[in-house]
C-alpha cells in the first residue's frame, strides 16, 4: 500500500491521530522537567541526609574512645545526636514518601493523583532502636557525672 492509499483511507488516519493524542498525553504526563527531577531526588533523600548527619557524630563519638575518653560528654553528645538523628530520619521518611507520590503524580489526570503513606514495621523498628539508643545515652550521662564527681574526690 503507497502512502497515498493510507492517507485517503479515513479509518487508519483516524486511527493514527488516536494513537498520536494518547501518545501525547502520555509523553506529558512522563515530561521531567531537571528542576522538578531534582526536587523529586532531594525528597526522597531528605531521611538519607539525616542518618548521614548522625553517622558522622556517632564516628566522633567513637574516636573519642578510641583516644581513651571512655566517659566524656563527647562519646554522650555523638550518641545522642546519632540517636536523634535516627529519630527524625525515620519520622521524615513517611512525610518526604507521601510528598513524593504527590509530586510524581502531579501531572496524572482527575482522579489519577495519589498520595501514598506508608508507615512500615521497618519505620517503628528504627524508632524504637532511637528510643532504647536515647534512653542509654541518658543513663550514660549520669555514668559520665557520676566518673567526673569521683574523679574529684580522689
Amino acid at each position: 500500500m503507497s502512502s497515498t492509499s493510507f492517507e485517503k483511507d479515513p479509518a487508519r488516519m483516524r486511527a493514527v491521530r488516536r494513537l498520536h493524542r494518547a501518545s501525547a498525553i502520555v509523553a506529558g504526563a512522563c515530561l521531567v522537567i531537571p528542576a522538578l527531577l531534582a526536587l523529586g531526588f532531594v525528597l526522597s533523600g531528605l531521611p538519607l541526609l539525616a542518618l548521614g548527619w548522625g553517622l558522622a557524630q556517632v564516628r566522633r563519638s567513637f574516636l573519642a574512645v578510641a583516644s581513651g575518653q571512655t566517659f566524656s560528654p563527647a562519646l554522650v553528645r555523638g550518641l545522642r545526636n546519632f540517636s536523634a538523628s535516627l529519630f527524625v530520619s525515620a519520622a521524615i521518611k513517611p512525610v518526604a514518601d507521601a510528598l513524593l507520590s504527590l509530586f510524581l503524580t502531579r501531572n496524572a489526570g482527575q482522579g489519577e493523583r495519589m498520595l501514598a503513606l506508608n508507615i512500615g514495621s521497618d519505620t517503628l523498628l528504627i524508632l524504637l532502636f532511637a528510643g532504647i539508643l536515647w534512653a542509654i545515652t541518658w543513663i550514660l550521662a549520669e555514668a559520665v557525672d557520676l566518673a567526673d564527681d569521683l574523679a574529684q574526690i580522689v
